[in-house]
């Protein structure tokens, strides 16, 4: 998510589209390139007019769908730039930069095998940000909960209570 605080300091004298301004957004993975995020990686109404006053800021949120938008990527030195417009003749845009974040869209890899023998999960998961995993019995992983490694690459093996022991079925979620 992308949250912004904005207001128009002449925005009542506007004669195009008073009290509102529009915002584009663009990402960078480098600190050179910018890229512009398109509307179809963004939530409806990310790029449409907001309401804004001359004196308080008014926060607002735009989603971005990185996953789709830039996958298979991971950067720690990622950037959002957004630039503000009140569709005035003068003064009509401002830009504002992030300063530097981790984005990883890089799926992580995994694999678990189980042994109704012995009652185990082994699992390995590896990652280039710090790994987080659940498992469950149930596919929509109620009653699981999220197990944090601090690590990005984990191997271990779990003692488990399988639901079905004749044809055992155990979800992984990392």
């Amino acid at each position: 998510q992308i949250q912004y605080k904005v207001r128009d300091p002449d925005t009542t004298t506007g004669t195009n589209t008073p009290n509102n301004v529009s915002s584009t957004f663009e990402y960078t993975t480098n600190g050179t390139t910018w890229t512009t995020i398109p509307s179809n990686r963004l939530a409806s109404g990310d790029l449409d007019n907001k309401a804004v006053s001359e004196i308080a800021y008014t926060t607002y949120t735009a989603t971005w769908d990185a996953k789709s938008g830039i996958p298979n990527t991971y950067s720690t030195s990622t950037q959002i730039r957004m630039t503000v417009n009140d569709h005035e003749a003068a003064k009509n845009t401002t830009i504002a930069t992030s300063s530097a974040f981790t984005v990883d869209t890089v799926n992580p890899t995994s694999t678990a095998t189980l042994s109704g023998v012995t009652s185990t999960v082994a699992l390995t998961v590896t990652d280039n940000s710090n790994i987080e995993y659940r498992l469950s019995n149930n596919s929509d992983f109620s009653g699981a909960s999220w197990q944090a490694v601090g690590g990005v690459s984990t191997s271990t093996s779990l003692t488990w209570v399988f639901s079905n022991q004749t044809y055992p079925t155990v979800y992984l979620n990392t």
